[in-house]
């Protein structure tokens, strides 16, 4: 099984960062901070991404891309701390299938979130 690097966040969106912070979970411990980058054409996003990690240890917790135009969000979660993200969603009352504005969620492969992301991004 793959896991994701910040190496690996880094690449798939070219280095272009467009924000970022402390992440206010606490299903990853402490340290963790979060980094976004996102795509426009037009003055419209296209896509987004993210990525959850530690900045002690650079462990990648999570890593999430939003598909504006397929109304898709592609998400990669540690599979030794999927257990704590789905308790600390129910803890918040959230239901980590179902996004709200109606996008599909698929739970993808490290390869696959990474492919999307760099595939969007270029385009």
């Amino acid at each position: 099984m793959r896991l994701l690097t910040l190496k690996d966040f880094f690449n798939s969106v070219d280095y272009k960062i467009t924000g970022g912070g402390e992440f206010g979970w606490d299903c990853y411990g402490k340290n963790i901070f979060c980094l976004d980058s996102e795509r426009q054409k037009k003055s419209r996003y296209t896509f987004s991404t993210g990525v959850i990690f530690n900045s002690k240890t650079s462990t990648v917790y999570e890593m999430s891309s939003w598909d504006y135009k397929k109304k898709i969000i592609y998400r990669w979660v540690h599979p030794r701390y999927y257990k704590k993200f789905l308790a600390e969603n129910r803890k918040r009352g959230i239901n980590p299938f179902k996004d709200e504005e109606g996008y599909k969620i698929e739970e993808v492969s490290a390869t696959k979130i990474l492919r999307e992301t760099k595939i969007a991004m270029i385009n």
